[in-house]
C-alpha cells in the first residue's frame, strides 16, 4: 500500500517536510489531513488546509472543509469579489461566510468556473490522493459501525454492512464548506 501512495506522490514533487508527515507521532487521520493538504495546495495554492469531518460512524462518504486564502484566491484566478459588495462595502463581511460553492465568492461573470464542475473536479483529486493512503490513515467504509447496525432499507442484511466494513474501503469524499480567510481591508484598496 505504501508503495502505491510514493507512485501516486511521484507525481508531485514532496519535501522531505511532507515525507515525515507519514511517520510522525501524531494521529494517522490528522497526518493524512497534512499530507493531503500539501499536496492539492500545488495545484490549488490559495486552500490553506483540508479538514475532514469526523464522525461517530462512517457509512460511505464524509465530507472535507476547505480552508482557503480569499485574497489570495482573486489574485490568482483573477476574479474579484461580486461587484454589488464592491458598490456596497457594508457586504463585503458577507466574504467571510461559509459557502458549499466558490461561486459565491466571486462576480457574476466568473460564477459558471466555480460551481458544481469545479467542486467535482476538487472532490476527483481529493478522491485520488485518499484512496492512495494507508488504511490507518483514512476513514473506511462503515467503519464503527456496531455488529447489529441496521439500515432504514429492510431488505439490506446487517451481513452485508460487516462484509463492506471489513474490505477497508475508504470513504468518499464530497466538498463540504469553504471557508475563506479574507482581509477586507485590502479588497476595499482594490475597489
Amino acid at each position: 500500500m505504501f508503495y502505491s501512495i510514493f507512485i501516486y506522490m511521484s507525481k508531485y514533487i514532496i519535501s522531505k517536510k511532507q515525507q515525515s508527515l507519514l511517520f510522525e507521532s501524531i494521529d494517522p487521520k490528522q497526518a493524512a489531513e497534512k499530507l493531503m493538504s500539501s499536496i492539492i495546495k500545488k495545484k490549488y495554492p490559495y486552500i490553506i488546509r483540508l479538514e475532514i469531518e469526523e464522525r461517530e460512524i462512517y457509512l460511505t462518504q464524509t465530507t472535507v472543509d476547505i480552508h482557503f486564502d480569499l485574497n489570495k484566491f482573486y489574485q490568482i484566478t483573477g476574479t474579484k469579489p461580486p461587484s454589488n459588495y464592491l458598490e456596497s462595502p457594508y457586504l463585503l463581511d458577507l466574504l467571510k461566510d461559509k459557502n458549499m460553492y466558490l461561486m459565491t465568492y466571486v462576480d457574476e461573470e466568473d460564477r459558471v468556473s466555480f460551481g458544481n464542475e469545479f467542486n467535482d473536479a476538487l472532490e476527483n483529486e481529493l478522491k485520488k490522493i485518499y484512496n492512495t493512503l494507508p488504511n490507518q490513515m483514512v476513514y473506511t467504509k462503515f467503519q464503527n459501525i456496531p455488529d447489529d447496525y441496521k439500515s432504514d432499507n429492510d431488505r439490506i442484511s446487517p451481513h452485508f454492512y460487516q462484509r463492506w466494513k471489513e474490505e477497508l474501503e475508504p470513504v468518499d469524499l464530497r466538498v463540504g464548506r469553504y471557508i475563506p480567510t479574507v482581509d477586507i481591508e485590502k479588497l476595499k484598496i482594490t475597489r
